[in-house]
This record gives structure tokens, C-alpha cells and sequence, in this order.
């Protein structure tokens, strides 16, 4: 995740931002050294110059809006501390990565905890949810911070195809040795199964 240099008043009027953008991964820098960098993000406050516009968000304490970066112009918004969560959030999203989910609420804001935690280490997760909740967006964000990011994210919805040829895909048919073998070599996908309890109803009928 890339680094955000907050300026000094940011600091001083949004300290709990900014903790909570290093709690959800982001490294925070300093203006102090003075020298920009290609990658790094930087937020200051309304009426403060942009240190490299289309790579900054400038955050506002007076009325209540949201403009994204558009033309090199730098993003912009602003709300008031009874909006405080809600306006981290949108920070967030402001500043994440495309594809990168974004929250403000404590409890989601612990699963995205718990789905780096669960990226770092080669295991195999299934997330379950009803419809709709995002579970695709979990799974693709866990997928593009782990080792295999690099390689293709497969979604597939689970209830378009065959319960058979799902089970073959999932549990493999019965091979050789040195078939299972060739099958373990190969890494860099993951597969998205969209209403996974309809799948698992399957294989109990089989």
C-alpha cells in the first residue's frame, strides 16, 4: 500500500484519520524531508497549496461534499467531526487503490484486518455470506495483497454451472501421483465462488 504524507494541519485538525489510515495499512510519512515522491499520496487542508495535485485530497471542515481527482486536479472533501467515520471512509476510498475495498464502520474495518492477516499466509479461505454482501470484493481484495497477486483472479458464479463439473473443479477427480503433483506446482489463481452455500448443498446431495 502506498505512503501518505499528511501536512501539519491535517495533523493537528484530523490526528484520528490519520491513525486510522496507519491502522488499516498505510505507511505515513513526513513533510519534513521536503522531497516528493512518485508514489506517495499526501492530504493537507483546505486553503494549503498541493504538493503534487492529481496525488492529493484536500480535506474541508465547512459543508458537506466529495470531489473526486479529475484532469490533475487534486480530490476534494469535507465534513464535520459528527461525520468523522464516515469521512474516513471516503478518505479512504479516495485514496486506496482501484479494486480496493473501503470502510469506516469498527467491525468491517476488523475484517479487512483479519483479510491481510489471512493474505499473508499461503491457506485457504472461505468467506460465506448471503447475497450481495460482498463477499468477490473480500476475496479480490485478499487476492491482490497476497504472494499470488500477480496472477489471474477467477470469479465464477457458482449457480450458472454444472453441480458436477463445480465439484470436479473443487474436489479434482481421482489422478495419478505425478497428476496431483502437476496439479500442486501450479499457483497464481484464485477461484471466487458466489453463493457458496448453494455449492455445499450440492456436494451433501452427491
Amino acid at each position: 500500500m502506498r505512503s501518505i504524507i499528511p501536512s501539519a494541519a491535517i495533523l493537528r485538525q484530523h490526528y484520528a484519520l490519520v491513525s486510522t489510515l496507519r491502522a488499516q495499512g498505510f505507511a505515513i510519512g513526513s513533510f519534513e524531508d521536503g522531497k516528493l515522491r512518485s508514489g506517495d499520496l499526501y492530504l493537507v487542508a483546505d486553503g494549503e497549496t498541493p504538493p503534487a495535485a492529481a496525488r492529493t485530497v484536500v480535506i474541508g471542515t465547512e459543508g458537506r461534499y466529495i470531489v473526486p481527482s479529475r484532469d490533475g486536479h487534486p480530490a476534494r472533501i469535507a465534513f464535520s467531526g459528527a461525520d468523522a467515520a464516515v469521512g474516513a471512509g471516503f478518505v479512504r476510498a479516495l485514496l486506496a487503490e482501484p479494486e480496493m475495498p473501503t470502510a469506516a464502520d469498527p467491525e468491517s474495518l476488523a475484517l479487512h484486518a483479519l483479510a491481510d492477516r489471512v493474505a499473508a499466509a499461503d491457506i485457504t479461505v472461505l468467506i460465506n455470506g448471503p447475497t450481495g454482501t460482498g463477499k468477490e470484493v473480500l476475496a479480490r481484495s485478499i487476492h491482490l495483497k497476497s504472494a499470488r497477486a500477480a496472477g489471474p483472479f477467477v470469479a465464477i458464479n457458482s449457480a450458472s454451472v454444472n453441480p458436477l463439473r463445480i465439484a470436479v473443479k473443487s474436489r479434482g477427480p481421482p489422478r495419478s501421483k505425478e497428476r496431483r503433483d502437476k496439479a500442486r506446482s501450479r499457483s497464481g489463481t484464485w477461484r471466487s465462488f458466489s453463493r457458496i452455500s448453494s455449492v455445499i448443498r450440492m456436494f451433501s446431495k452427491t
